[in-house]
């Protein structure tokens, strides 16, 4: 059974190359990766809010629920990384870390889309956009039930 459960969004270029990357290392088995696209997403994990997962970076450590930088951090030391991610936890880099973690969050997709034209990922990078703008309706209270 994993230790972590990481939610991530599969329409985001640069997640899933981070989410690839992690899977790589993964040879224990620590992570399950759930993408929030998944038709049966709010079936199968109901205490996690879709809308606020697309925002930011969810995971389950256990019973908790944990977000941000913490599950980058969670999620590497897992993969026998801890020492590249550590430095995310001490006490003055941390919340400069959750700072830039949210900034990252909030321009995600239009840095996604120029990585995607970088890398000539232009079929992600259109899917990127396609979730961007139909995600836009959303509500905190629509996407509970998504």
């Amino acid at each position: 059974m994993a230790t972590l459960i990481l939610f991530y969004d599969g329409n985001c270029p640069l997640c899933l190359r981070e989410i690839n990357a992690l899977a790589k290392r993964d040879t224990q088995g620590n992570i399950q990766f759930e993408d929030l696209h998944q038709s049966d997403f709010g079936n199968r994990f109901p205490d996690i809010n879709r809308f606020h997962a697309l925002q930011i970076i969810h995971a389950k450590l256990g019973a908790e629920v944990i977000t941000g930088v913490d599950v980058i951090y969670h999620a590497w030391r897992l993969v026998g990384k801890e020492r590249w991610v550590r430095p995310l936890t001490w006490p003055l880099i941390n919340p400069l870390a959750k700072l830039g973690y949210r900034i990252f969050a909030k321009y995600r997709h239009p840095i996604s889309r120029l990585y995607a034209k970088l890398t000539q990922q232009s079929e992600q990078c259109n899917s990127c956009t396609r979730e961007t703008k139909s995600d836009a309706h959303l509500t905190e209270s629509d996407s509970k039930h998504r």
